[in-house]
């Protein structure tokens, strides 16, 4: 299976705040499932609750590895792209304000 056809992962979104500002993601998938590459005008956290995740950045060329437990800050507008690595993966997306 190649990058182009891979499985995305399934997404669980809550929005909370008078505009919706606020936005939590439950994101539950297998190996092999691809987020798209984007880049977002707003701050993202992820939370690796369980497995690991491979997540490549556009301006570096190896992409960096983590497992659970981890705790990764994506400022805004930072490109990436989330590959699931083990067979049960299970990540919480927080960003905290979408506003910006």
């Amino acid at each position: 299976m190649n990058e182009q056809n891979a499985p995305i992962p399934f997404i669980s979104r809550l929005f909370v705040g008078a505009f919706n500002e606020f936005e939590t993601e439950l994101v539950f998938g297998e190996k092999g499932c691809i987020s798209p590459r984007e880049a977002h005008t707003f701050d993202e956290l992820i939370v690796v609750v369980q497995g690991k995740i491979k997540l490549t950045f556009d301006n570096l060329e190896a992409p960096t590895v983590y497992e659970a437990n981890s705790l990764i800050e994506l400022p805004a507008g930072t490109m990436h792209q989330i590959s699931l690595l083990d067979k049960e993966n299970k990540l919480v997306i927080i960003h905290p304000d979408r506003s910006k």
